[in-house]
């Protein structure tokens, strides 16, 4: 194994454990079940493509993980094609997965509005690369009523 490969191994296995790491640090788990919770006092809510992205890091993660183990412990630099066609596979099936992510997403705005939260403005951020909107119960959870 040449010195490149040694280094591209490495940053393979390692890359998936930190980016992991760092969904859990930011509270990604919380983000992902909470359409399957019961609604706290504020809400944090994701636009769609970020929810999808939360959704399905970790199940590509693990797939790129497992796809550097099996390259350092087979040796093989190349993949067969067999495991190509599985790589394909799970390609496809972490697609479907980020397309369904979708549903659970729609279901937590719909709990949102229909419990009668209140659009907290100054904390929702917007831009073309991630947004998201708070909700609170009540006005005075919102963080641009306690500067009143």
């Amino acid at each position: 194994m040449t010195g490149k490969q040694w280094a591209l191994t490495v940053f393979g296995l390692m890359l998936p454990v930190v980016l992991v790491g760092v969904q859990v640090w930011l509270g990604g788990i919380g983000i992902i079940t909470q359409p399957f919770r019961p609604l706290e006092p504020k809400v944090l809510l994701l636009f769609y493509p970020g929810y999808m992205a939360m959704v399905t890091g970790f199940p590509l993660c693990v797939w790129l993980f497992w796809m550097n183990l099996r390259r350092v412990l087979t040796r093989q630099w190349i993949a067969p094609r067999k495991q190509s066609r599985r790589d394909t596979m799970t390609t496809i099936v972490l697609i479907a997965v980020a397309i369904i992510s979708i549903l659970p997403r729609y279901y937590l705005g719909i709990r949102i509005d229909t419990a009668g939260y209140v659009h907290c403005q100054e904390e929702a951020r917007t831009s073309l690369k991630s947004s998201w909107r708070v909700y609170a119960e009540s006005e005075t959870l919102c963080e641009n009523a306690r500067r009143r």
